[in-house]
Protein backbone atom coordinates (compact mmCIF):
# COMPACT_ATOMS: atom_id res chain seq x y z
CA UNK A 1 0.00 0.00 0.00
CA UNK A 2 1.46 3.63 -0.70
CA UNK A 3 1.47 6.13 1.56
CA UNK A 4 -0.92 9.34 0.84
CA UNK A 5 0.44 13.00 0.35
CA UNK A 6 -1.50 15.65 1.42
CA UNK A 7 -5.30 15.18 3.05
CA UNK A 8 -6.33 15.32 6.72
CA UNK A 9 -3.99 13.48 9.09
CA UNK A 10 -5.58 13.39 12.12
CA UNK A 11 -2.47 12.68 14.35
CA UNK A 12 -0.47 15.94 13.15
CA UNK A 13 -3.97 17.88 14.00
CA UNK A 14 -3.27 20.70 16.57
CA UNK A 15 -6.22 20.70 18.61
CA UNK A 16 -7.69 23.94 17.36
CA UNK A 17 -9.92 24.57 20.77
CA UNK A 18 -6.69 25.08 22.19
CA UNK A 19 -4.95 26.98 19.95
CA UNK A 20 -7.80 29.62 19.77
CA UNK A 21 -8.20 29.91 23.92
CA UNK A 22 -5.11 31.01 23.57
CA UNK A 23 -6.28 34.46 21.92
CA UNK A 24 -5.75 36.27 18.97
CA UNK A 25 -4.49 40.08 19.75
CA UNK A 26 -6.86 42.53 17.09
CA UNK A 27 -5.46 45.97 16.39
CA UNK A 28 -8.08 47.75 17.05
CA UNK A 29 -10.29 50.66 14.33
CA UNK A 30 -12.09 53.24 15.58
CA UNK A 31 -15.22 54.85 13.44
CA UNK A 32 -13.08 56.08 11.00
CA UNK A 33 -11.31 52.58 10.12
CA UNK A 34 -8.12 54.15 11.16
CA UNK A 35 -5.85 52.09 14.06
CA UNK A 36 -6.00 53.42 17.57
CA UNK A 37 -2.72 53.92 19.82
CA UNK A 38 -2.66 55.83 22.02
CA UNK A 39 0.12 57.66 24.63
CA UNK A 40 0.98 57.73 27.26
CA UNK A 41 2.36 61.32 29.47
CA UNK A 42 5.08 59.66 30.04
CA UNK A 43 5.81 58.09 26.72
CA UNK A 44 7.04 59.25 23.41
CA UNK A 45 6.28 56.14 21.75
CA UNK A 46 2.77 55.66 20.77
CA UNK A 47 1.03 52.19 21.96
CA UNK A 48 -1.83 50.40 19.41
CA UNK A 49 -5.26 49.67 21.38
CA UNK A 50 -5.91 45.97 21.44
CA UNK A 51 -7.97 43.28 22.47
CA UNK A 52 -7.00 39.73 22.58
CA UNK A 53 -9.80 37.34 21.85
CA UNK A 54 -10.60 33.54 22.15
CA UNK A 55 -12.08 32.31 19.06
CA UNK A 56 -15.11 30.69 18.60
CA UNK A 57 -13.68 27.18 18.27
CA UNK A 58 -12.30 27.53 21.20
CA UNK A 59 -13.26 25.91 24.64
CA UNK A 60 -14.32 28.81 26.65
CA UNK A 61 -16.44 30.33 23.50
CA UNK A 62 -17.85 26.73 23.02
CA UNK A 63 -18.86 26.78 27.40
CA UNK A 64 -20.48 30.24 27.37
CA UNK A 65 -22.65 29.46 24.13
CA UNK A 66 -23.92 26.21 25.69
CA UNK A 67 -24.68 27.72 28.73
CA UNK A 68 -27.01 30.69 26.75
CA UNK A 69 -28.41 27.33 24.90
CA UNK A 70 -29.13 25.88 28.15
CA UNK A 71 -31.04 28.77 29.84
CA UNK A 72 -32.37 29.50 26.39
CA UNK A 73 -34.17 26.20 25.91
CA UNK A 74 -35.06 26.50 29.55
CA UNK A 75 -36.77 29.57 29.01
CA UNK A 76 -38.68 28.47 25.83
CA UNK A 77 -40.38 25.78 28.50
CA UNK A 78 -41.84 28.20 30.52
CA UNK A 79 -43.15 29.92 27.15
CA UNK A 80 -40.45 32.71 27.49
CA UNK A 81 -40.21 35.08 24.32
CA UNK A 82 -36.37 35.87 23.15
CA UNK A 83 -36.87 39.71 22.35
CA UNK A 84 -34.12 41.21 19.67
CA UNK A 85 -32.88 43.31 23.00
CA UNK A 86 -32.50 39.68 24.22
CA UNK A 87 -30.71 38.77 21.14
CA UNK A 88 -28.31 41.12 21.24
CA UNK A 89 -27.72 41.36 24.81
CA UNK A 90 -26.40 36.98 24.12
CA UNK A 91 -24.17 38.22 21.88
CA UNK A 92 -22.75 41.00 23.68
CA UNK A 93 -22.22 38.65 26.49
CA UNK A 94 -21.00 35.95 24.02
CA UNK A 95 -18.32 37.99 23.58
CA UNK A 96 -17.49 39.89 26.29
CA UNK A 97 -16.58 36.59 27.73
CA UNK A 98 -13.98 36.01 25.23
CA UNK A 99 -12.52 38.47 25.56
CA UNK A 100 -9.10 37.75 27.30
CA UNK A 101 -7.12 41.00 27.83
CA UNK A 102 -6.57 44.62 26.61
CA UNK A 103 -4.59 47.41 26.24
CA UNK A 104 -5.32 51.42 25.63
CA UNK A 105 -8.91 51.43 27.31
CA UNK A 106 -9.25 54.28 29.70
CA UNK A 107 -11.92 56.00 31.74
CA UNK A 108 -11.50 59.51 32.72
CA UNK A 109 -7.90 59.00 32.30
CA UNK A 110 -7.73 55.92 34.42
CA UNK A 111 -6.91 52.72 32.66
CA UNK A 112 -10.12 50.09 32.73
CA UNK A 113 -9.50 46.93 33.86
CA UNK A 114 -10.31 44.09 31.57
CA UNK A 115 -13.23 42.80 33.65
CA UNK A 116 -16.72 41.56 31.74
CA UNK A 117 -18.65 43.84 33.54
CA UNK A 118 -16.51 46.73 31.59
CA UNK A 119 -16.20 44.88 28.63
CA UNK A 120 -19.57 45.10 28.49
CA UNK A 121 -20.17 48.48 28.63
CA UNK A 122 -17.18 49.23 26.04
CA UNK A 123 -19.39 46.92 23.53
CA UNK A 124 -22.81 48.42 24.33
CA UNK A 125 -21.23 52.45 24.13
CA UNK A 126 -18.76 51.23 20.87
CA UNK A 127 -20.43 48.08 19.07
CA UNK A 128 -17.59 48.69 16.57
CA UNK A 129 -15.58 47.48 18.46
CA UNK A 130 -18.33 44.07 19.20
CA UNK A 131 -17.98 44.01 15.63
CA UNK A 132 -14.29 43.67 15.57
CA UNK A 133 -13.81 40.99 18.51
CA UNK A 134 -16.77 38.89 16.85
CA UNK A 135 -15.33 39.72 13.24
CA UNK A 136 -11.57 38.23 15.14
CA UNK A 137 -13.30 35.28 16.51
CA UNK A 138 -14.16 33.99 13.42
CA UNK A 139 -11.07 34.86 11.82
CA UNK A 140 -9.84 31.28 12.54
CA UNK A 141 -6.60 31.80 10.50
CA UNK A 142 -5.68 34.59 12.63
CA UNK A 143 -4.82 32.33 15.67
CA UNK A 144 -2.34 30.26 13.44
CA UNK A 145 -0.35 32.85 12.33
CA UNK A 146 2.78 33.46 14.13
CA UNK A 147 3.67 37.14 15.11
Amino acid sequence: MSTPKGGFEFGDATPVADLEDAGAVVHLRDLDDELMYYKLDNDDEEEPVTITVAGSYSKKYKRAQNAQTTKAMKGARRGTRVTGEALQEQLRDLASTCVLAWDGFFDKGEPMACERDNVVKVFERAPWILEQVQAAQVDHASFFRKS
